[in-house]
């Protein structure tokens, strides 16, 4: 496996990074994750875009261009012979500069079943401050969404669902949510605080096109429960159906008409890049 470290592709055993500086010490840095399907990266310009304005709020001087960068990632993927990877583009700040890395793994997708009957999921006791800029920011201190994915393990739980200091839905610890109800898409919207992820930017595009009304509003958490089908979205696991909340069923409690149109949209989509 090959790893991209400040200008250089190594192995990983020989990636190397000082840990006295303000990146490592107190997580001043910006990431992306991104999937690669025979070496296309799905919406990889959408990535670069958001990375780059994401380290001019949090301060850091990037020193690569969007051309650079996307050159970078396109030969790490080619210098690992897989058909399918994860890749995180890491950007953090070093004493004089930026530092800038980029890994990858196998991808190991869910089981084709777990794409029918879909995640079960829990409110998290953990609250997301939509008030702060930084929750538009994929920014490497990730703890809350980190400590609420635990939580959901704990009780035996795919995924955590955020609310934001008004109680309404925010997002996923790793995913944006999305509901339809009446053959309309319902999401949470920017001022909500969730991350304006990558793949939620797909399924607006992809409900324009099979011309279904998309609404971004605020959801209270009860109407999850009034919800025809619902499903959660992120750049690894694509289209993900939500069946159960706070072990209530969600619809069916298996994945919807919706749902499925968007789920073989998506992989046509995926294919293209």
């Amino acid at each position: 496996m090959k790893v991209f470290l400040d200008g250089k592709w190594l192995t990983l055993d020989k990636a190397r990074a000082p840990i006295d500086e303000s990146g490592f010490l107190y997580a001043q840095g910006v990431f992306e994750t991104m999937r690669a399907d025979n070496e296309k990266i799905f919406r990889l310009d959408a990535h670069l875009e958001r990375l780059i304005n994401s380290s001019k709020l949090v301060k850091i001087s990037l020193g690569y261009s969007k051309a650079q960068l996307k050159d970078i990632i396109e030969r790490t993927v080619s210098l690992n012979n897989y058909s399918c990877l994860c890749l995180r583009l890491t950007i953090w700040q070093g004493l004089n500069k930026a530092h800038i890395s980029v890994i990858t793994r196998k991808y190991r997708p869910y089981p084709q079943k777990k794409y029918i009957s879909g995640f079960k999921a829990i409110f998290s006791s953990i609250t997301q401050n939509e008030t702060n800029f930084l929750a538009n920011i994929k920014a490497s201190a990730r703890l809350h969404f980190l400590l609420a994915e635990q939580e959901a393990k704990n009780k035996g739980m795919d995924e955590a669902i955020l609310l934001n200091t008004k109680g309404d839905i925010a997002e996923g610890a790793r995913s944006n949510i999305f509901l339809v109800k009446g053959g309309a898409l319902h999401t949470p919207d920017k001022e909500s605080g969730p991350l304006l992820g990558i793949t939620r930017g797909a399924v607006l595009d992809i409900a324009k096109g099979l011309k279904i009304k998309t609404y971004e509003r605020k959801i209270r958490p009860s109407e999850l429960f009034s919800a025809d089908e619902a499903f959660l979205t992120n750049s690894l696991i694509g289209f993900m159906p939500l069946s159960v909340v706070e072990k209530k069923k969600i619809g069916s409690g298996k994945i919807g008409r919706l749902t499925a149109a968007f789920q073989k949209k998506y992989q046509e989509n995926l294919k293209k890049g």
